[in-house]
């Protein structure tokens, strides 16, 4: 068996392999953002509930 069949495939291979690693790691990043933006939404509603509750008993042991 030669190598040089083998190098023809060489910098097709390499072109679909790190297109899929870019693709990869993109839809990665955008995953990881979305979840943390729903976290920190989650969070923020919990603050303003938890505020709100605040509020409303400061008011009532007036």
């Amino acid at each position: 068996m030669s190598l040089a069949k083998y190098k023809t495939f060489a910098s097709p291979f390499a072109k679909v392999f790190l297109g899929a690693i870019f693709t990869y790691q993109v839809i990665y990043w955008t995953w990881l953002k979305l979840e943390m933006d729903e976290s920190k939404f989650e969070k923020n509603q919990e603050v303003a509930a938890l505020e709100k509750k605040a509020k409303e008993l400061t008011n009532a042991q007036k």
